[in-house]
């Protein structure tokens, strides 16, 4: 199979480590691993796992995902586009690019929205699949379109309303289609304001979040409602003003009540800075994280009668 990947990938590897290409520094290795510069390239190695029966995977900044111990048997690609164009207050963009260059590419064109999720890890392309945000503020309030490559090869356009944004989730969730290009329509800024606002964030998620490799936030924030607030109440605890303003119940919090904070299962850990980031500190395992994933979901359930879901997606398992 490797010689006929290689007819569309002259650079194609074997049994490769994805362990450094997660922020998790955690997982095992793929089977094949291709590093794809086009499109074309791509349509064809995903066309040729089709039908040789072999499984694909894409890839961002390895966010948001924890690749099992056993790694991936079959192709992981990772997109290499490089495209990034600034016209007026329009940004096209390749799902490849790392959010923070894009940030910091708008802010110094005096364009303005992004540098409200300054510190966010991985892709433009991950932030949209799984509509990131921070501080009140989320990808689908800036997005215009997207290109994808549907089931059948073919190149789609999608608007804003086609991807069916929630929170921290779209369509792209749902599908195997493979996001290829995004479209921004930002606002004309200030771009020392810009640079003001993202200096007091990156201030503010340094002393919050943890410094040990994360996937991020492990699990959705619960959307406030009724019968979240009685089951909170039933269990006398106080609910902050804040909570409200924002309609969300944030997991750290739960899972802070629980003094789960500094909970260790192997060399995993929920992080003693923040409860809703579970880290690596001494060489944890994808076992591990699952583990004490498992642990904090049935001691919430247990506690409250509330379901944790996670963000961090899971692959090979």
């Amino acid at each position: 199979m490797i010689k006929e990947f290689k007819k569309i990938d002259s650079e194609i590897k074997e049994n490769y480590s994805l362990k450094e290409l997660t922020t998790f520094k955690i997982g095992g290795k793929a089977k094949y691993f291709s590093l794809v510069i086009n499109e074309e390239q791509l349509i064809n190695l995903t066309k040729l796992c089709q039908e040789n029966n072999i499984s694909f995977l894409v890839i961002g900044g390895g966010s948001n995902i924890l690749i099992s111990d056993n790694g991936f048997d079959g192709l992981v690609i990772k997109l290499k586009l490089n495209i990034l164009n600034i016209q007026d207050n329009i940004i096209e963009v390749s799902a490849d690019i790392p959010l923070a260059n894009l940030i910091g590419q708008s802010v110094a064109t005096n364009l303005s929205g992004l540098e409200l999720m300054t510190g966010i890890p991985g892709t433009i392309g991950g932030a949209v699949v799984g509509n990131a945000g921070g501080y009140g503020t989320q990808i689908s309030d800036y997005l215009e379109k997207v290109i994808v490559l549907d089931d059948n090869y073919k190149l789609r356009e999608l608007s804003n309303k086609d991807l069916n944004f929630k929170y921290r989730d779209s369509l792209l969730k749902e599908n195997n289609w493979i996001l290829i290009k995004v479209y921004l329509k930002l606002k004309l800024g200030n771009r020392q304001e810009s640079l003001k606002e993202m200096i007091r964030i990156s201030q503010d998620r340094f002393t919050k979040h943890p410094h040990f490799p994360s996937a991020g936030s492990t699990f959705k924030n619960i959307e406030l409602n009724d019968e979240i607030i009685n089951k909170l109440k039933e269990k006398n605890v106080d609910i902050p003003e804040k909570f409200f303003e924002y309609q969300k119940i944030p997991a750290a919090f739960l899972i802070e009540q629980l003094d789960l904070k500094g909970k260790m299962i192997g060399g995993a850990q929920v992080s003693e800075k923040h409860a809703n980031h579970i880290v690596n500190v001494k060489n944890a395992s994808a076992d591990d994280i699952i583990q004490l994933i498992s642990l904090i979901k049935m001691k919430v359930r247990d506690e409250y009668g509330i379901e944790l879901q996670e963000e961090v997606r899971y692959i090979g398992f």
